[in-house]
């Protein structure tokens, strides 16, 4: 689907209703409506799922079973006993309408049928949770209505919103902008996937008798890659300074010879391009152990990545 076009259509529903969500928290009674309205994420589900069915209803010619379809899904959605089942009853249903939403609005409805399965689910973190955020609140790193938030919980917010594939942080940014925005979201991207692939590695040796040595490696590694990182980014961050002092811009220093600018590089980017390819070997460490017969020497070859330091 495209997403300008669900956007501008979305809009249409500015004026109908001044309450979005399909019934009143205040006036929740059924032990469901309770479990919703006490829950953040199935809250804004509902609110979603209300806007997407009124422009879905809204469209010059509505699907003639749209009120069946509905009274089937509140029916999926009564037999609910968990959490997780109303999460994915909402997200079904939402799917569905915004799947045919766009075709429906056009001059031409003919095509929508065809058009029904583009969409197959919501966008998700990469531990699960569902991403429900706009592109905008995304980029301020705070849902609208909420109270201001840290640096540090916007960038976890955002990190959650480009994980789950739905907001890149410098397609708005400029060099400058780039520099202060984009690398520490992209570097709490980085270092979630080193977190997971060293989870991943617990969970593999867990119960072996390598644990205990595969977890105190995992720690000491961590510790000097980290300590590692700062000495080796500081340095390039140094050189790369001593050239900018040389140009009136910050894309000169990119024209300078290969020679010159070997070794310099901005704090920022250098973080994240060392944090990247950390978590690139962890995750193919973990790829591999996962799927493969675990031995002494691939274990031993483990510890003996883990030990290593890094250089550049």
């Amino acid at each position: 689907m495209n997403k300008t076009l669900w956007v501008a259509l979305a809009g249409l529903l500015m004026g109908i209703s001044a309450q979005a969500a399909s019934f009143d928290c205040a006036k929740a009674r059924t032990r469901l409506e309770k479990i919703i309205c006490s829950n953040e994420t199935l809250s804004k589900l509902d609110d979603l799922m209300e806007e997407d069915y009124q422009l879905v209803a809204s469209a010059p010619v509505p699907p003639t079973n749209l009120q069946q379809r509905k009274r089937q899904w509140l029916n999926r959605r009564a037999s609910c006993q968990t959490v997780n089942c109303l999460e994915l009853a909402y997200e079904q249903w939402i799917v569905e309408l915004r799947s045919q939403a766009p075709c429906l609005f056009e001059l031409n409805t003919s095509s929508c049928s065809s058009r029904q399965a583009r969409i197959v689910k919501l966008p998700r973190t990469a531990d699960g949770r569902l991403m429900l955020l706009s592109e905008n609140e995304c980029r301020a790193g705070v849902a609208y209505g909420s109270e201001p938030k840290s640096r540090i919980e916007k960038i976890q917010v955002q990190a959650d919103c480009v994980e789950a594939g739905f907001f890149f942080t410098c397609d708005d940014s400029d060099e400058r902008l780039g520099d202060a925005q984009c690398a520490p979201v992209r570097l709490e991207v980085m270092e979630r996937r080193i977190r997971r692939a060293q989870e991943r590695f617990r969970k593999i040796f867990s119960g072996s008798s390598d644990e205990d040595a595969v977890r105190r490696s995992i720690d000491a590694s961590q510790k000097n890659w980290v300590s590692d990182r700062e000495t080796i980014c500081k340095e390039m961050n140094r050189r790369y300074v001593s050239l900018r002092e040389k140009v009136d811009h910050d894309w000169e220093v990119d024209e300078l010879p290969p020679e010159e600018r070997e070794g310099a590089s901005k704090l920022g980017y250098c973080f994240v391009d060392l944090t990247y390819k950390r978590a690139g070997k962890l995750e193919e460490w973990a790829s591999t152990l996962e799927t493969s017969d675990s031995s002494v020497e691939r274990t031993n070859s483990l510890l003996d990545f883990l030990s290593s330091r890094i250089s550049r």
